[in-house]
């Protein structure tokens, strides 16, 4: 009985697994920046070779303050089940202090990382050797801390309520990024650089895991508090009432996202056609890839946009009392197309459209409207209703505009 206390008590004063996910992301994230992707960027001479250990020693600290930060929310969420939150949170802090010192022996290493080119065109011995040491220590510590996050990850994947619904929503969001980016080859923001497909990729699974994931998890979370959203893909799933509710309850949807994005479609039809003639998912595509995208277009705004902010904002209003549940669902519904607004705004100023006035009205009519009834459909008949009305109502804007 004493020995079990012991070893509790010894356990609690460690740093426990969150402490150990906040050390091996601070260190993988600094030594993977400022060491690894630093030579490989000199190798294919993306970088120059000019001022390497600034370069390294700058990619270094940021690449430590994302992994940390990385760490902590992982470290968290991931903490053992049982475990105290508070002292998941001094382990954490404690961990903190642990990981500077670490951060002191992994500088030089990664130095030496950095400095493989230069190593490769000295042709010297030593430079070569401690090149070489650096990759293989820089590699296990990357083992080390995937490890690590495999398992914190699990423990967050086991904690997650809404894991069954999140489970489908999450990588179809990944695909339907990756999908929107390829085709696309959008110029990153800020810069003059052009996505590579690999470059796609990445920042498609990186925007899936840490922006699309927490927004999801928050918009479920908050569904599930006010039953709203999903149910459809209640009654799919054996959660509706009576034998054989989930195919007429999807049925009934379908007809009316197909009715709506109609209807939608049609209001946004001028715009698409002579004078104006803005651009279609259909023109320039095969019927395959516009089918594509435009099922990943309705994806991705339908479950950030509904799920995540329409949801959250819903739950919002009505934990905080700003009025009734009806209350609380118009404003969430208007919310959610404002920031829809904002978001399609640069856009469609991008399109130089004849004067300010066209281009408002083009917000309103196809941005602004069918916001507000994807919204509504939404809150009223579920997630698959808005996402049918939405590719609906892009599919059926490309075939008239076309004809």
């Amino acid at each position: 009985m004493n020995t079990h206390a012991t070893n509790t008590h010894t356990r609690s004063d460690g740093i426990g697994l969150p402490g150990q996910t906040v050390i091996a992301l601070t260190l993988a994230g600094a030594v993977g920046m400022g060491g690894f992707l630093v030579a490989i960027m000199t190798l294919m001479e993306k970088l120059s070779g000019g001022g390497l250990m600034l370069s390294s020693t700058g990619f270094f600290l940021i690449g430590s303050f994302i992994g940390g930060l990385h760490g902590l929310v992982l470290g968290y969420i991931g903490r053992e089940p049982g475990s105290d939150k508070r002292r998941t949170l001094i382990s954490e802090a404690r961990s903190l202090l642990y990981a500077m010192p670490a951060l002191a022996v992994a500088w030089p290493f990664t130095t030496w990382i950095a400095m493989t080119i230069m190593s490769r065109y000295t042709g010297q011995t030593e430079p070569i050797v401690l090149s070489a040491l650096s990759w293989a220590a820089g590699i296990l510590l990357l083992l080390w801390a995937a490890s690590v996050t495999w398992r914190a990850a699990r423990n967050a994947y086991a904690r997650w309520p809404e894991r069954e619904t999140g489970r489908i929503l999450v990588p179809l969001t990944f695909v339907a990024l990756g999908a929107i980016l390829l085709n696309g080859n959008p110029e990153l923001w800020g810069t003059q650089l052009r996505l590579t497909p690999v470059g796609a990729v990445l920042i498609a699974a990186a925007a899936s895991l840490w922006i699309v994931g927490p927004m999801l998890t928050l918009g479920l979370r908050s569904a599930h508090r006010m039953n709203v959203g999903l149910p459809a893909w209640r009654a799919a799933t054996g959660r509706g009432s009576g034998k054989g509710s989930g195919r007429d309850l999807n049925l009934t949807n379908t007809a009316i996202g197909i009715a709506c994005g109609l209807v939608v479609a049609l209001i946004a039809l001028p715009f698409y056609r002579d004078p104006i003639g803005l651009p279609s998912v259909w023109q320039g595509s095969t019927v395959g890839l516009a089918v594509m995208l435009l099922a990943s277009r309705a994806l991705l705004d339908e479950a950030l946009l509904r799920v995540g902010l329409t949801s959250t904002i819903l739950w919002l209003a009505w934990r905080y009392h700003l009025g009734s549940r009806n209350t609380a669902s118009v404003l969430a519904v208007v919310g959610a197309a404002v920031v829809q607004v904002l978001v399609y705004a640069p856009g469609a100023i991008a399109y130089g459209l004849r004067s300010d006035w066209t281009t408002v009205a083009y917000l309103g009519a196809a941005v602004l409207i069918p916001a507000l009834i994807f919204g509504t459909l939404y809150v009223r008949r579920g997630l698959g209703a808005a996402v049918v009305a939405d590719g609906s109502a892009i599919a059926v804007v490309g075939l008239l505009a076309a004809l």
